[in-house]
């Protein structure tokens, strides 16, 4: 016996236009293992991107601020520049050890090293960004002195800096 894989195909479908309760079925069943599956990429997809948007960015940073000072009432085109005091730091977790010999004791650190198959990774404690030095930002409406006064003290509030680490020009 031979499988007629057009015959058995017609015949479902034919099935399916006759008996509207088993299509209604069929598409519900089709719907959810769609979103199984899409459901299942996407919080895979959301740790890579958490993972990936808790490092420091500097070119996020300066977008976002753009960005923000752009939304304030009269500020039009904005442009920023962001200077740090020093890069940022990874803090990793570290075990001790500490050996005692006859006359002297040996302190032995290691790193803690998480083995995820194929990758070793350092148990990263916490990331400490780069603190900001100074911020210089152009925009259209810096010549009025009210605009130019509400972005330094935005700038001021966002990277806790004092107002004399703040430039604000007009942009031409």
């Amino acid at each position: 016996m031979r499988f007629d894989f057009k015959a058995e195909t017609e015949k479902i479908i034919n099935l399916l236009k006759q008996d509207k309760k088993i299509l209604l079925t069929v598409m519900l069943g089709v719907l959810g293992v769609i979103l199984i599956f899409s459901s299942g990429s996407d919080e895979k997809k959301n740790i890579k991107t958490e993972t990936a948007d808790s490092a420091f960015n500097e070119v996020k940073t300066v977008s976002e601020l753009e960005d923000f000072l752009g939304s304030i009432y009269g500020a039009g085109k904005v442009k920023v520049m962001i200077t740090y005091e020093s890069s940022g730091e990874e803090v990793f977790a570290k075990d001790y050890e500490t050996k005692e010999n006859e006359k002297e004791s040996d302190k032995k650190e290691e790193y803690i090293i998480i083995d995820s198959g194929s990758d070793e990774n350092g148990l990263k404690l916490k990331s400490i960004y780069p603190k900001v030095k100074g911020v210089a930002v152009a925009c259209q409406g810096a010549e009025n002195p009210v605009i130019r006064e509400q972005i330094i003290s935005v700038v001021s509030a966002l990277f806790d800096i004092s107002s004399n680490s703040i430039s604000v020009a007009i942009m031409k």
